[in-house]
């Protein structure tokens, strides 16, 4: 532990709460999440997310389109306790921004619609929760609606997850007016709550208390399985108290092995309170998470517990620019940060200073002296930090384990319009890659454009937006591609070596590449030999000069994918290198390389789900077919029918327009990534990329 100065105030961890909301697109995760804002009195007014009044979606593009783009943080109280809220996107196209909020929460509320059920996106956000360790409650939603069945829900929730539900709510309507929702546990209920006041708590209507109470004896029974307390009363034959079914609901919660679920409109901001007490009743606080793995200096393996005591952790896992500021979120893993307080970065040990410390809210920015172990912040002065980055108290240095970015599908192409604007369009780019990971660039020399490569038509068109907005430009975009790989399938090794004159003095470098076929999902990888390395400076101009060539293959010009290049030091004894020789050698050594490797190009195939009306499914499934989808499961479900399968990415290009087509309007659609597969041979002339 480091000689720091005593923490700035006394923390109860047990009274924070890190949780995000987190849904399929149209669910109603950021109406609910307003609600939430306004019931809690930290907004005065109801935001809209149709009328583009919400203030968690604050960027110009989310308020215009009415979707959720950006991951948006805020705190809230409620009941003594302070919750920090993550509000994330629910388009697959923007699924990193729920990759990198789940990095940093220890629990989430999954939204349902009550009619669509589980869907596509549902599903993929659930498996990331699972893989993150996210203690998660589920909200369904919009029980307001005519066919609304909370109990059908339940039933398919369990079925498409693969976990038990525990409903700890159930509507009461009063012909078809959804009026309130009862309390299972503590039998009551409440209607709709809108301002900050006490909540309005009743007797249960005596239309719903029979069926209430055979909720909560099934409930006791649930719990009974790993309770012992409350087998006990099942057993006698009394009713469990409220506190004792809480309890366990926790720890159950908890340990993933059940699903507590609360119902209601966000709309009409009815079930409201139970979706917050499911936050404070259920959901873990830092205290009740285990200690984070890391690597201590040396590669040591190390435990960071989440102490406001111990020398400061924190995890990077957002970066934006908001008004004149940019900003790095974080996650305060252990210790506290102050303001003027001077950190290091485990990734290249660069030292930072936080300006300033910012609690934010939406766009609109808090200043704080003090951010402590718990705590989701803005901090301004961290200059050169990356998402997925390490900051540490210098005298105590270690690296988290970094973000998972996914693989971008699509590309297009960008240029200025002239010549004097490149390299305002070449900063914009960086920014935009930098604050996104999940989008990548780079330079085409022949043609002198840039290629900017996303996760979808939509992700591209809003960056393109974001990209003229930021630099005042008239950027020229053309339409998006299919990101083809290069997939390397044999071992190849190239050397070589340089010793030229360089005025006065001699440019000397011995180089040896090795290219290693690599795991599924894996783009490039340089990794340096153990036993004869090249100089420690020289290798980040090693790694970023190779990574720079392997963007374009030996076959179609499109990035290498799935490789590992080895990098050996091949000088003779006594000899010196220099950087600039050792990099000569490096290009030489990959130019010689370049023609023996062997590959085979790879397009991305994307899953996908389609909810039709039935009398238009046979016609959907044809049209799949025709677009060589390899289908999945085709099951019905009432006067619908549920389509899943993988399909090629490049034969769904204008797909959404076809499904319309097809269904009149009515169907229902979405993909995600699923990984690539190999471009069949008699195709690629046909799409231009043989013989290249």
């Amino acid at each position: 532990m480091s000689d720091r100065v005593p923490p700035a105030q006394t923390v109860d961890l047990t009274r924070v709460r890190n949780f995000g909301v987190v849904a399929h697109i149209d669910a109603g995760k950021t109406t609910l999440c307003e609600r939430m804002l306004v019931r809690t009195g930290v907004e005065s007014r109801l935001g809209e997310v149709e009328d583009g009044t919400a203030a968690l979606d604050w960027m110009p593009e989310e308020r215009e389109r009415g979707i959720s783009i950006s991951a948006a943080a805020t705190s809230l109280p409620w009941r003594e306790h302070q919750l920090h809220l993550i509000d994330t996107p629910g388009h697959v196209d923007f699924t990193i921004e729920v990759e990198r909020s789940l990095r940093v929460l220890d629990g989430a509320i999954i939204v349902f619609d009550v009619l669509a059920g589980v869907q596509a996106q549902s599903e993929a956000v659930w498996k990331q929760m699972r893989r993150h360790g996210c203690a998660a409650v589920a909200f369904v939603n919009k029980l307001d609606r005519g066919g609304a069945d909370f109990m059908a829900a339940l039933a398919g929730i369990e079925r498409r997850l693969g976990v038990r539900c525990a409903p700890l709510a159930y509507p009461y309507y009063r012909g078809a007016e959804l009026v309130m929702v009862a309390d299972i546990v503590r039998l009551c209920a409440i209607g709709s709550c809108v301002g900050a006041r006490p909540a309005l708590w009743v007797e249960l209507p005596a239309a719903i208390v029979e069926e209430v109470g055979v909720l909560r004896a099934e409930l006791a029974e649930l719990l009974a399985e790993e309770d012992e307390q409350i087998f006990e009363c099942v057993a006698d034959g009394r009713a469990p108290s409220a506190e004792l079914m809480l309890a366990a609901l926790r720890r159950r919660t908890l340990q993933g092995s059940l699903l507590a679920v609360a119902c209601g409109s966000a709309l009409n901001a009815i079930g409201i309170d139970a979706a917050l007490d499911l936050v404070v009743d259920l959901l873990p606080s830092p205290a009740d998470k285990p200690p984070v793995h890391a690597m201590a200096t040396g590669g040591a393996e190390l435990l960071v517990s989440q102490r406001a005591d111990e020398p400061l952790v924190l995890f990077a896992f957002k970066l934006q620019r908001i008004g004149a500021r940019d900003l790095v979120f974080v996650r305060v893993m252990r210790g506290e940060l102050r303001a003027g307080e001077r950190a290091v970065v485990a990734r290249g040990y660069c030292s930072v200073t936080a300006r300033a410390i910012f609690r934010p809210h939406a766009d609109s920015l808090e200043p704080v002296d003090v951010a402590v172990c718990g705590d989701i912040v803005a901090v301004e002065g961290f200059d050169g930090v990356a998402t997925g980055d390490t900051i540490c108290d210098p005298s105590a240095v270690c690296a988290l384990e970094g973000l998972e970015v996914p693989e971008p599908v699509l590309s297009l192409a960008v240029e200025p319009p002239g010549a004097k604007d490149r390299e305002a369009l070449r900063a914009g780019l960086a920014r935009l890659v930098r604050e996104d990971p999940s989008l990548a660039v780079r330079e085409d020399e022949a043609s002198g454009q840039w290629i900017l490569s996303g996760m979808g038509e939509l992700h591209l068109e809003i960056a393109l937006g974001q990209l003229r907005a930021q630099t005042k430009l008239a950027v020229r975009g053309s339409a998006p591609q299919v990101a083809y790989r290069e997939v390397l399938l044999q071992p190849a090794r190239a050397c070589a070596r340089i010793q030229r004159a360089f005025g006065a003095a001699t440019l000397l470098g011995a180089i040896e590449l090795e290219v290693l076929p690599a795991a599924e999902g894996s783009q490039v990888e340089v990794t340096f030999d153990s036993a004869a390395p090249p100089a420690a400076s020289y290798q980040p101009a090693i790694a970023a000069t190779l990574a720079s060539l392997a963007m374009v293959g030996p076959a179609s010009g499109n990035p290498l994918a799935r490789a590992r290049i080895h990098v050996r030091a091949a000088g003779r004894a006594g000899e010196v290198d220099s950087e600039a020789g050792v990099l000569q050698a490096v290009g030489s050594a990959w130019h010689e390389l370049l023609p023996r490797l062997e590959v085979e190009l790879h397009e991305p195939w994307m899953s996908f789900e389609v909810l039709s009306p039935s009398v238009y499914a046979s016609g959907v499934l044809g049209d799949l077919q025709a677009r060589s989808a390899d289908i999945r499961e085709v099951q019905s479900q009432g006067a619908a029918t549920r389509i899943q399968g993988s399909v090629p990415l490049s034969g769904m290009f204008g797909y959404a327009s076809a499904a319309r087509s097809l269904t009149q309007g009515r169907a229902e659609f979405t993909m995600r990534p699923a990984g690539t597969r190999a471009v069949p041979r008699q195709e690629l002339a046909a799409r231009g990329l043989a013989g290249e």
